[in-house]
């Protein structure tokens, strides 16, 4: 027996032994399999992480690669950026002790463009006023939820529905003689929006410098003039000046074209552009045109964009044409007699005021901080966007969907990448 009883005391100690270096082995080979796997998430958050700053940076335009040492996370990162075609990659490498990580982001990304979403015929951020025979043909909106904020006197007429603003009560916003009954003001109905309307002003486009200035352009006394692109090239022209009913002509020869010019002055003549190339018109200081004058009558309001930077208010008077797509960073507009602006107005100004016999062909005005008057028998064909808005005696606006799908484009600051996989 006890023989037999060292021989048990001896397997179990054995036992023992083995079981702990088993166990040790055991604890050492997870505790690497943890130390490893940390190591590996950690090279993969610092890739994910650097990945993400890349995508936000394409956003804001920046497409360089990036590459460093990330002192709070341990370890360090690599980022190219790849282009193929419209596609762009993003494929970032995190390392951390010795164990690297990649993360590739595919992004489709295009030119960044304005697109204001204009579904009204008038929207009226604050208040509005309609007297007279004026006419909405088309719905209407305003952010507005105080009483009598849209005032009717006289006959107007809404032919479309009225949504004033979140948690506003229509009835009272809507400020109408009785006797007619509010359906037969707005045929439409009236009701509230959900949330506010939002319209901002796309960003301006930057001019360039008054560098390298050439002579004015003076035409008067019969000297009608044709001239090349090529030969102004990029140079400022300090002032165009145009009488005595002349013309000038200028030859895109095929190509786009940027006009630099300080004052286009054009008191009794007309401006015109050959060729398939579009034109960009800036104005730096002031725009006239007067009398029966025409610029771009030969051609369509899309060829041409002009930029207005002046402060003084832009008169079109008597009975001129001009087809172009119009932005006025700050500038008042007026549109009288039977002048004609035959393309889409945008401006940061404060008044727009359309009067008389004014055709104002403009498919969009969009005014968001300005207050827009239409009087007499001024009218809209396409949509105002304004903060106040005002029509007396016959003036009209008719909604064309059509034409304000058709905005200038106009690239905004930045875009958001669009993210096609994440691996």
């Amino acid at each position: 027996m006890g023989r037999f009883a060292l021989f048990v005391v001896f397997g179990l100690t054995f036992a023992l032994i083995t079981y702990n270096h088993t166990l040790k082995s055991v604890m050492l080979s997870s505790h690497l399999e943890v130390t490893n796997g940390y190591t590996l998430t950690q090279a993969q958050n610092i890739a994910q992480s650097a990945a993400m700053i890349k995508v936000r940076q394409v956003g804001q335009g920046d497409e360089s690669p990036i590459s460093g040492t990330w002192e709070e996370m341990g370890g360090s990162y690599d980022v190219e950026i790849v282009q193929v075609a419209d596609t762009m990659y993003v494929r970032s490498t995190g390392l951390f002790e010795g164990n690297e990580y990649l993360v590739e982001v595919k992004l489709a990304v295009s030119d960044p463009i304005w697109t204001p979403d204009i579904t009204h015929a008038v929207f009226a951020g604050s208040s509005m006023n309609m007297s007279g025979s004026a006419s909405i043909i088309g719905d209407v909106g305003t952010n507005a939820i105080t009483a009598n904020a849209i005032t009717f006197t006289g006959n107007p007429q809404i032919t479309g529905g009225l949504v004033v603003g979140p948690g506003g009560d229509p009835e009272e916003v809507l400020n109408a003689p009785s006797w007619k009954g509010t359906d037969s003001w707005v045929s439409g109905g009236v009701s509230s929006a959900s949330q506010a309307f939002q319209f901002e002003l796309p960003p301006f486009v930057d001019f360039p410098p008054q560098t390298n200035p050439g002579g004015s352009i003076s035409l008067s006394g019969g000297t009608s003039s044709i001239i090349k692109a090529s030969s102004i090239g990029s140079s400022y022209i300090p002032a165009i000046n145009i009488s005595g009913d002349n013309t000038l002509t200028i030859d895109t020869e095929g190509n786009d074209v940027t006009l630099h010019v300080g004052d286009l002055n054009v008191q009794q003549g007309h401006i015109k552009f050959l060729g398939d190339g579009e034109v960009t018109l800036l104005v730096e200081d002031n725009i006239t045109l007067n009398g029966s004058s025409t610029i771009n009558d030969n051609s369509f309001s899309e060829k041409v964009m002009t930029y207005y930077r002046g402060d003084n208010e832009v008169d079109f008077a008597g009975a001129t044409t001009f087809k172009s797509n119009f932005y006025a960073e700050t500038a008042n507009i007026k549109l009288a007699g039977s002048g004609g602006l035959q393309g889409h107005v945008i401006t940061g100004g404060n008044n727009v005021e359309i009067t008389g016999a004014a055709e104002a062909i403009s498919r969009v005005i969009y005014a968001p901080n300005a207050s827009v008057e239409l009087t007499g028998s001024g009218s809209v064909r396409g949509s105002i966007v304004s903060n106040t808005f005002s029509a007396t005696g016959a003036s009209t606006v008719t909604f064309e969907e059509d034409n304000t799908t058709e905005m200038p484009e106009i690239k905004t600051e930045s875009g958001s990448p669009n993210i096609l996989y994440w691996n």
